[in-house]
């Protein structure tokens, strides 16, 4: 029941460092070789953590579960493509929800829609009920709105890095906005992850702190060692 809380957890705190290393190195961090192999071991490591999980969360390790959560992770990995295609194709009405659907968790909270379990039902003739963050923006703005809306963030993206990499100052705005933005694309894979009121609440909670750090020195003490 947690698999989708470990890999948001993962992909906030991955967002989370290729921010702080633009923040401490100036620029965004190089792919070398000698990089990939351990960046693919750690990426099939996790996998196979899913995987195992998945079966012993069926009560048993068999030939049956395995083959069971093979086919789920299939699923969970490359269904949402079919699901959103054929959604785009047979359910989309042309109705605009200007937001309530990609901030689903703000929106929720504020009584203007109404959250479910599992966020999506499933439709017959498709291999899921992930339909990846578009089918949120689809639904609040429609196909060439929606894309508007994307460049827009995606020009956003850009000052902020730039500013990141330009500013003598710490920048906790163009922070934060990078890590949302980061953690939005990457768990988009699956839903809009402002889908969910903890996930909004822990980048507030971040830019908090960020503030905080800004406006006073903090040191951290490792033993006798103070870290910078």
């Amino acid at each position: 029941n947690t698999k989708a809380v470990v890999i948001g957890a993962a992909i906030i705190w991955g967002s989370a460092y290729l921010v702080a290393y633009i923040v401490k190195y100036k620029h965004a961090p190089a792919i070398r070789g000698k990089t990939v192999l351990p960046l693919l071991g750690i990426i099939m490591l996790f996998f196979v953590f899913l995987f195992f999980s998945m079966t012993l969360r069926m009560g048993e390790i068999s030939l049956k579960t395995i083959m069971t959560a093979q086919r789920k992770l299939l699923i969970y990995a490359c269904g949402e493509v079919q699901s959103f295609d054929w959604w785009c194709a047979n359910v989309y009405d042309g109705n605009h929800r200007f937001g309530a659907a990609t901030y689903l968790g703000i929106a929720n909270a504020l009584g203007v829609a109404h959250k479910i379990q599992g966020v999506y039902t499933d439709y017959e003739g498709t291999a899921s009920n992930v339909f990846t963050m578009f089918r949120g923006i689809v639904e609040d703005f429609g196909f060439l709105l929606g894309m508007l809306y994307l460049v827009i963030k995606a020009f956003f993206c850009g000052w902020c890095f730039d500013n990141v990499r330009k500013s003598k100052r710490f920048p906790v705005f163009s922070i934060v906005f990078l890590l949302a933005e980061m953690f939005f694309f990457f768990f988009g894979a699956f839903v809009s992850p402002w889908t969910y009121m903890s996930y909004i609440l822990a980048i507030v909670v971040f830019a908090g702190y960020l503030f905080m750090t800004s406006e006073q020195r903090v040191q951290v003490k490792f033993g006798r060692k103070l870290l910078p």
